[in-house]
């Protein structure tokens, strides 16, 4: 039995008569991470020994038919010729006229593997053949074709042809006539592609000279539009322009800013007398008038104020102020008006040359674009000069080497002498056959067992879950047919004469009912006499077996890590379920039983199976059916009468199925089954249900709540095993079900060792 550690066994203690599930519970519920894809040596030495007789009867007679095989074989001989297929030197292919270069910069590879699989083509060997067949009528295409080995020699640009027959004469006529009739393919081939080639030359020259006159008008439309020869040295001109107009606009804002500050100078007082001042008219009359003011001033002195000479020039220079004011508005409006039509004349001047300006900068910022276009077209236009100049010499160099009728394959080394090959051995054929057979047994061999899904050792159970793995239980063929003494042991014989233990302290049975319960029903089923039904106290006890011995040491292991689990709680209980029907449910929880009540542990087992297997435990025992839980739960039968005593083991009772309900889900919800469950924990320390498998059925999961736990029972090679406990899984972890481990049922590579005890 594999080890199991301790930290694997260390769980949450729950409450008494409840089951809990905890976030451990969840995670022990998942899939680990798969790890199939490693090589796992001891796995697969151990899937060989499952699939010997697979392994060795195709291994055997896969040797026995090479052996054969290679005994019975003829002599034959092999003869060979080596085919130059491409020129050391490359030369320029049709697929470069383009001038599109490959990825990588490089021409594209002589495809080997489609030339070869050209010439086994009937369509090149029909030729050859009907030469063949002149002195060989035998030979047709289909024998060429699986007969000729036809490959590339290594990295070179060699083709090797191979044959071989029985026949070395045919052989080399073969041969000789192949060589032929490849070079004369490859000649005829050549000349198909050169005329192919010239064809497709004359086919695109008149594109490529309509592309090449296409992009010289476009560059010419594109020339006369913007009026230049080269778009750089345009874009100059148009920036020296943008240049001088900007100055040019410049000084006329300048000059009209100036016309308008002496404008509004002139509407004001010291700028009118300044230009009234600069008029000669206004002067003169001004002189006119300081004149007669120094003539008056004299006369004042000579005459009187009221002298008629003063009155005279008083009103002469009366008369001259008019002319003054006059003289002097007309100045100042001649100045303004001057002024204004200078104004005018430098505004007009201003808005030409801005018009100017934005027209040429239209043309300025359309130069970028216009110049890519200018570059493009001659780039494209050089592109497709080149191309045509390119076809243009590629045609003529084609049109010479049509005329020059060059084979471009070479024969490097003709047909050789056929050699005889060595003979086939038997020992050989056998050992080949041996190992071949052994591999592709050993491959069949690892498909079955991933087909069959089953669990064959203990390390393929812990791939599938995380769930601590509490026992391991040997295989025994025989249990089914083997009797009562196959699973049942009767130790008290050998306890009476080992401790000299009195037979009444072994034999008699009782009950525990530590619980004052009030219900009078109840209290009257669980009465603490026990009633033997039906004679079953005349059960046969048997005697222990070296095997035997194996057999149920391995269910008191389980029961000691079982109660490690419930840390070491004296009183649990325990639901016993599989995934699907088969995996020997029943068994494990009787055999249980046994080794829990063999520690002097009061257990009580229940068969809580009422669909579809019911009284399998009953039919197991030799025991009668009825009464049972169903029994008692229909009020049938009281408790007194449904539980039976084991007696091979003093502290091991049994209630059976018994009748089932109508409607077994019901019942087993019903509060008298809740009930039941509660007083038969109080009155035992550990009660053991047998439950029904986990196929869609919902009995496990209302009999777990009231359990410590469910013990899933996994069966050793059995076909889908792997697939049904994983859906197991799934449920029990969306049901919220805790799961205390994995019994591994029918394990064969169990082993139980005997230790002499020396005195």
């Amino acid at each position: 039995m594999d080890e199991i550690s301790n930290s694997n066994l260390g769980t949450t203690k729950k409450p008494v008569g409840t089951a809990k599930f905890s976030d451990h519970d969840a995670e022990l519920l998942t899939v680990p991470e798969s790890s199939e894809g490693s090589v796992n040596i001891p796995k697969l030495i151990g899937m060989a020994r499952r699939k010997k007789v697979l392994i060795m009867g195709l291994s055997i007679g896969l040797a026995l038919f090479s052996g054969l095989k290679a005994y019975k074989e003829e002599l034959t001989y092999e003869s060979t010729f080596q085919l130059l297929v491409q020129p050391v030197t490359e030369k320029q292919k049709l697929s470069n006229l383009t001038g599109e270069k490959q990825a990588g910069g490089s021409n594209v590879e002589f495809d080997y593997t489609t030339q070869i699989e050209v010439l086994l083509s009937p369509k090149v060997l029909a030729p050859i053949v009907a030469e063949i067949n002149q002195r060989f009528p035998e030979v047709t295409a289909e024998y060429l074709n699986k007969s000729l080995t036809v490959y590339r020699l290594g990295e070179t640009k060699v083709i090797e042809v191979k044959l071989k027959d029985e026949n070395p004469e045919k052989i080399k006529f073969i041969l000789e006539k192949v060589s032929k009739g490849y070079l004369k393919y490859s000649f005829e081939e050549q000349r198909a592609s050169l005329r192919q080639g010239i064809k497709f030359v004359d086919e695109q020259l008149p594109e490529f000279r309509k592309r090449v006159n296409q992009i010289q008008d476009q560059i010419q439309n594109l020339r006369q539009t913007f009026n230049f020869v080269e778009p750089e040295s345009y874009s100059a001109d148009l920036y020296k322009k943008i240049a001088d107009i900007t100055q040019q606009r410049q000084a006329l804002r300048n000059e009209l800013d100036t016309m308008k500050i002496r404008h509004s100078i002139l509407k004001k007082q010291d700028g009118a007398l300044v230009t009234i001042n600069q008029s000669p008219t206004y002067k003169e009359f001004l002189s006119q008038f300081q004149a007669l003011d120094r003539q008056i001033a004299i006369e004042l002195a000579r005459f009187g104020e009221n002298s008629p000479t003063i009155k005279m020039l008083r009103q002469q220079q009366a008369n001259l102020i008019p002319l003054l004011q006059s003289e002097a508005q007309r100045a100042v409006k001649n100045q303004l008006a001057t002024l204004n039509n200078d104004m005018q004349i430098s505004s007009a001047r201003e808005r030409s040359l801005a018009e100017i300006q934005r027209q040429i900068n239209l043309k300025y910022q359309k130069m970028p674009s216009v110049s890519r276009i200018f570059a493009d077209l001659q780039r494209d236009l050089k592109a497709a000069n080149e191309s045509l100049e390119r076809f243009i010499t590629s045609r003529e160099g084609l049109e010479i080497e049509a005329a020059q009728n060059q084979v471009p394959w070479q024969l490097v080394r003709p047909t050789k002498e056929p050699i005889p090959l060595p003979k086939g051995s038997f020992m050989k054929g056998v050992i080949s056959g041996f190992i071949g057979g052994a591999v592709l047994s050993i491959v069949l061999a690892v498909l079955l067992e991933r087909i069959e899904g089953a669990f064959y050792t203990v390390s393929d159970l812990r791939r599938i879950t995380r769930l601590p793995i509490l026992g391991t239980i040997p295989y025994r063929k025989d249990l089914r047919s083997a009797g009562t003494d196959a699973y049942a042991v009767d130790w008290r014989p050998l306890l009476e004469k080992a401790f000299i233990l009195p037979n009444s302290d072994l034999t008699k049975p009782t009950y525990r009912d530590d619980d004052a319960n009030n219900d009078a029903d109840f209290n009257a089923d669980f009465n603490t006499d026990v009633v033997i039904v039906d004679g079953e106290d005349d059960f046969p006890a048997p005697v222990p077996t070296g095997s035997t011995y194996g057999f149920l040491e391995a269910f008191r292991t389980l029961n000691t890590y079982i109660s490690r689990v419930q840390d070491n709680s004296k009183q649990w209980t325990l639901a016993v379920s599989s995934a699907s029907q088969g995996e020997g449910r029943t068994i494990i929880a009787l055999h249980l039983a046994q080794a829990a009540a063999a520690m002097s542990q009061r257990v009580l087992l229940v068969d809580a199976h009422f669909q579809g297997g019911g009284n399998a435990a009953s039919e197991f025992l030799g025991m009668a059916p009825r009464p049972g839980l169903g029994d008692f739960l229909m009020g049938q039968n009281t408790l007194k009468q449904v539980i039976r005593p084991l007696n091979w083991e003093n502290d091991l009772f049994f209630i059976s199925a018994g009748t089932s309900p109508p409607d077994p889900t019901r019942a087993l919800a019903s509060p008298r089954m809740q009930e039941f469950m509660r007083r038969v924990r109080e009155s035992f320390d550990i009660v053991i249900y047998d439950t029904p498998p986990l196929m869609g059925l919902a009995d496990l999961g209302i009999l777990a709540t009231h359990t410590d736990g469910v013990l899933l029972v996994v069966k050793f090679r059995k076909w889908g095993a792997s697939t049904n406990l994983t859906n197991a899984l799934d449920r029990l972890s969306i049901a919220k079900i805790p799961v205390v481990g994995i019994a591994a049922n029918s394990v064969k590579e169990y082993t139980f060792k005997w230790f002499r005890r020396f005195r």
